[in-house]
This record gives structure tokens, C-alpha cells and sequence, in this order.
């Protein structure tokens, strides 16, 4: 991170960044009341090449080597459910690596329902971290929002609008 809002992109061979990602997902199955399921995960190693003596080697800094997202959704008509886990891995806030900012594991709900067909209207509502834990921190470690209840009247194009 550099202060004052502004980003310097630099490469000069200080670390060593080596992952990878899988991320699955399908489409909904009718015969489970229209079941879809995703996840992504990625694991992420790195290294600090040059430095002092106390830093190579370590991880650097702000990169949690896990994360983890899985959403699992349910469509049975003109309702919708869904739940979601987002899961970032232990890191450390600077390159010594003596400050562990820890696992943070954050769980959303969701569901919305079909007002009109017409008017395409659907009423959302979505619970962001579910379990209220206000442990949890983001990479600079300040605290995560606790329970959070968002609303969301929805509008758009009728599905049969310009059709003959």
C-alpha cells in the first residue's frame, strides 16, 4: 500500500508470487427446484526475495494465502434463497511478519420474491454477515461491519416486452 490514495506500480523482483485458482459452478437443475451451486478457491503462496535478513523469506504483506468463496442458491418458483460463505485466510500486516491479522470467516443470506411478472418487479432483502461476529477484520485490520440488513426493490424490462 502507498499512501495518499495513489498507487506506484513497481517491479523490481522483491517477491515471488505463485498461486493457483479452481472455481466450480452449475447451472440450475430444474429437478431440485432449480439448485445452483459455485465456488471459487485460491491458494496463494509468496515470498519476499530482497530485503533484510529477518524478511526474506517471509510471506508478504496484506496477500492471505487462502480464500475461499461458495454460494449455494434455490429458485422454486418465483421466490429465490440463497447462502454464501467467504472465507480469507490468515495474513500478515507488515513484512516481518509479526503482525497476523487472523482467518476471517464471513456468512450472507438472501432471498428475494417476484412482485410482477409485468414490470419484472422483485423485492430483495440480504443479510450480510449473519452470524454478527465483529471480530473480524479487513487486510488494514480495521473491523468488519456487523450484522448488515440490505433492501432492494428491483425493476426492469417486462421478460415479454418487445416480443410480438
Amino acid at each position: 500500500p502507498v499512501g495518499f490514495g495513489r498507487f506506484r506500480p513497481a517491479n523490481t523482483g522483491r517477491a515471488l508470487a505463485r498461486g493457483v485458482e479452481v472455481e466450480l459452478a452449475s447451472p440450475p437443475i430444474p429437478a431440485l427446484a432449480r439448485l445452483a451451486l459455485a465456488a471459487s478457491y485460491t491458494l496463494l503462496a509468496t515470498e519476499i526475495l530482497r530485503g533484510t535478513e529477518r524478511e526474506i523469506g517471509n510471506w508478504v504483506p496484506h496477500r492471505a494465502r487462502d480464500r475461499l468463496y461458495a454460494r449455494a442458491a434455490i429458485a422454486p418458483g418465483p421466490a429465490t434463497l440463497h447462502v454464501e460463505a467467504h472465507y480469507v485466510g490468515r495474513q500478515f500486516n507488515d513484512s516481518l511478519n509479526e503482525g497476523v491479522i487472523p482467518a476471517a470467516l464471513v456468512w450472507n443470506a438472501g432471498a428475494s420474491v417476484l412482485l410482477s411478472r409485468r414490470h419484472a418487479l422483485r423485492l430483495h432483502v440480504e443479510v450480510q454477515n449473519v452470524l454478527d461476529d465483529r471480530s473480524l477484520q479487513d487486510a488494514l485490520q480495521y473491523p468488519l461491519p456487523g450484522r448488515t440488513v440490505l433492501v432492494t426493490l428491483r425493476a426492469g424490462a417486462s421478460a415479454t416486452e418487445g416480443m410480438p
